[in-house]
């Protein structure tokens, strides 16, 4: 037995020269694997969507009561647009997708969700969109194919349209804009009874207890807020996709040379400690 264990740098160069074919056996044996594996691992696909959260355009109507509104600007696919008021907030989304997310995994029938894309899902998330609180990029993966992935995208944004608290949140918002028109079209009909009644005044050469010009005014606003609330009810809306989702083509794992380096940069330290246990053994025996 030798009494010292310490192998000097040459001996270490000495032990992987003598035991370099079984380094390279071991390496080459993994890479062998490693594209076994790619061969066989089934074809990860993944589509992506831009997605506005349901948002009502409320901030138009009391433009015109205002002096001077102010909206900020968002730049979305290379347009802006004022921002609205967010109904559902991009956090309040990443929790109901979490949600939904979990009961798909549970198995649990939510909603009109393929059976094909509920089986083939592998993953999905949200990532928010910098400088904006109305947008956020929603990123799904499965396998199959690409069109797979693509309904299943669009299927799950479908889930998020129809869920109770998302239909509850936009018919309070629907509800409220039709009051709000209503007594603005009310108010319309008053000024505009007004206004023929001083008609009537002048034409017997006797004067309001009012200036006329004042009513005028406020009959214009009125029909500005009135024109306001109506484009609000048309624009009020669900989560929607801005832009048509994108479908990867091509798969995005696994992928060929990724899993090749991998596998030969594993095997190779795996032939590396193999040899050096080896002579290690030898040496204490």
């Amino acid at each position: 037995m030798n009494d010292s264990p310490e192998i000097s740098l040459k001996q270490q160069f000495a032990i992987l020269n003598r035991g370099k074919y079984i380094a390279g056996a071991i390496a080459l044996t993994s890479v062998i694997l490693s594209l076994a594996y790619f061969i066989t691992a089934p074809r990860v696909f993944q589509a992506q969507g831009l997605v506005c959260v349901p948002e009502s355009n409320r901030l138009l109507a009391v433009s015109s009561e205002t002096n001077g509104a102010t909206f900020v600007m968002v730049n979305v696919g290379g347009k802006s647009k004022p921002t609205a008021i967010s109904l559902i907030n991009v956090s309040e989304t990443k929790a109901l997708l979490n949600s939904l997310q979990l009961s798909l995994k549970k198995g649990e029938n939510i909603g009109q969700f393929s059976q094909k894309s509920r089986e083939n899902m592998k993953s999905i998330w949200l990532e928010e969109i910098k400088g904006s609180d109305n947008y956020f990029r929603l990123t799904i993966q499965t396998k199959g194919s690409a069109e797979i992935a693509r309904e299943a995208l669009l299927g799950f944004i479908m889930l998020l349209r129809e869920n109770d608290h998302i239909k509850s949140k936009l018919n309070n918002e629907l509800e409220g804009l039709n009051k709000s028109l209503k007594e603005t079209e009310a108010s319309i009909q008053r000024t505009d009874s007004l206004s023929k009644q001083i008609a009537a005044l002048l034409k017997s050469n006797r004067y309001p207890p009012f200036n006329p010009a004042e009513l005028e005014v406020n009959s214009n606003e009125l029909k500005i807020k009135s024109n306001n609330i109506l484009v609000n009810l048309k624009s009020t809306k669900n989560y929607e996709i801005v832009n048509e989702p994108v479908a990867l083509p091509s798969p995005v794992s696994p992928k060929l040379i990724p899993v090749l380096s991998l596998g030969a940069v594993l095997g190779l330290m795996l032939g590396i400690l193999t040899v050096f246990v080896r002579a290690f053994i030898r040496r204490i025996n």
